[in-house]
């Protein structure tokens, strides 16, 4: 599917929010500090959803699921808490991450297939290894096969070429330029990245609906606003730049108008954040807002 990029990007924005500095005066520094020590910060995006629903929303945020040995975290449980400090109000939040779990095991697994590969290779010649997006899905073990097979049993004229040659459906080589003892080097940490081939508010809401990590945290939901008491229910996801997934980071608040939102039954705030100096928050009732924490 293809789409029209031609609109003029200064209109139709979601509703500009508080801004940090804003927010930033309603803040209680003691409790601002009582919340970042309460939740793991290895957890970086735990720890951004507690302040941040704190800082624009003034819920006060309570880690559900402390698995320190001093907390009261169990199986199943929320990972966030948050309550209404004068009605006694409980909602909940659940925080995850759009970055795909393949990939993010990338470095180890290409420093595998690039000792797999330089291993396999009986020749005399450096070469370069660029794996193209998508190879995150692959197994890389039998990429390595089929590249070894490439270079071991190619004519010596195709094998001398400098040019790129693809011998994969996912990689290409070529000769190095670096005169070297022979090996073989991948070059090209690919990101993975794929670009958006639709309207950014379609295919977010497909990602919602299909990737089997949000199907999880919304049964979680489901099922601990009904154990919990909860009035609404809340995803924060913080949004990688990497990754099968990376091309759902908004960078701009004009993504937000490309295509329709289709949201998901049970869940009444979604929060993205991704490092690009805006929180985007939607509401069931009020739709999307964007947040500027730069200002």
């Amino acid at each position: 599917m293809t789409f029209s990029l031609a609109r003029n990007l200064l209109e139709g924005w979601p509703t500009e929010g508080a801004c940090w500095s804003k927010a930033a005066r309603r803040i209680n520094p003691t409790e601002w500090e009582r919340i970042k020590s309460t939740f793991d910060p290895k957890k970086q995006n735990e720890v951004a959803a507690a302040l941040f629903a704190y800082a624009f929303t003034g819920l006060i945020p309570t880690n559900e699921d402390d698995q320190s040995g001093g907390g009261g975290g169990r199986d199943g449980a929320v990972d966030i808490r948050l309550a209404d400090g004068a009605t006694g109000e409980v909602q909940i939040m659940e925080v995850t991450s759009s970055i795909y779990s393949r990939y993010q095991c990338s470095s180890s697994a290409l420093g595998t297939f690039e000792s797999r590969v330089s291993s396999g290779y009986t020749g005399d010649l450096s070469w370069c290894v660029e794996l193209e997006h998508g190879w995150e899905n692959l197994d890389l073990c039998i990429v390595a096969q089929a590249i070894v097979a490439a270079l071991n049993s190619s004519p010596a004229e195709t094998l001398e070429s400098p040019c790129r040659q693809q011998v994969h459906s996912h990689a290409v080589i070529w000769r190095s330029p670096v005169p070297t003892i022979p090996k073989v080097q991948v070059i090209s940490r690919n990101a993975g990245a794929s670009p958006l081939d639709r309207p950014y508010l379609e295919a977010l809401s497909e990602y919602l609906r299909n990737d089997p990590v949000m199907t999880r945290k919304l049964d979680k939901l489901t099922q601990e606003r009904a154990n919990l008491g909860a009035t609404r229910s809340h995803l924060f996801i913080g949004m990688a730049s990497t990754g099968i997934h990376g091309g759902l980071l908004p960078i701009s608040p004009s993504y937000f108008t490309w295509g329709h939102f289709s949201p998901l039954d049970g869940l009444d705030d979604l929060w993205l954040h991704g490092g690009t100096g805006e929180l985007f928050h939607w509401a069931r009732e009020d739709g999307w807002v964007f947040h500027n924490l730069r200002a």
